[in-house]
């Protein structure tokens, strides 16, 4: 579980502006992968928030644990490498193994983080939305409208079984067109 305290605490002190549905929904993502998303609308869904957005992401990758990496959206990305980033995105939804177990332990795990301030969220509001997510059956959940407003997230969530073969388009494209986005920001490893 030690991963786990490390993801919990590295997103904290990237994103000061966590609160607990941040934190639930990155529980969820990492022990659910992706696959809460209707299959129909991943395509659309997807095009439309590219579309969407005006400026490339600082990082590309984010480890979010369980082999499970936040792939951010780029609008400066070619149509190869969108086919690229949506077919392994595809792909993770189909081959998801969700596990509920881990993501019971992780929230307990969170829970005690919080309760001895190794995180700095309001304990008693943190309990009320932990008791909250629980009782109502943990689900995947948006992020907050604070994380939002600060952080503007666009990003899908793929198994780093598929990352391959993304790093190998961006690299191909890179070296083709210096314009093209970096892999600078994840590991080789994964």
């Amino acid at each position: 579980m030690n991963e786990y305290i490390d993801i919990f605490i590295s997103h904290f002190s990237k994103y000061p502006k966590m609160l607990p549905s941040d934190f639930f929904k990155l529980i969820y993502q990492n022990s659910h992968g992706p696959n809460h998303l209707n299959q129909d609308l991943i395509k659309t869904n997807f095009t439309n928030e590219l579309k969407s957005l005006n400026k490339p992401p600082k990082e590309q990758f984010e480890d979010i644990g369980n082999n499970y990496t936040r792939v951010y959206l780029n609008p400066k990305w070619d149509s190869k490498i969108q086919e690229a980033v949506l077919q392994a995105f595809v792909n993770s939804n189909i081959d998801y193994n969700p596990n509920s177990s881990l993501l019971f332990k992780e929230l307990e795990l969170l829970k005690k983080l919080i309760l001895n301030n190794s995180i700095n969220l309001e304990i008693e509001s943190f309990l009320n939305d932990y008791d909250s997510y629980i009782n109502n059956g943990p689900k995947a959940v948006s992020h907050s409208t604070q994380y939002k407003q600060n952080y503007d997230p666009h990003y899908v969530v793929i198994h780093n079984k598929y990352l391959n073969s993304i790093r190998n388009i961006l690299e191909v494209n890179h070296e083709g067109n210096k314009k093209a986005p970096s892999l600078q920001n994840h590991k080789k490893d994964c």
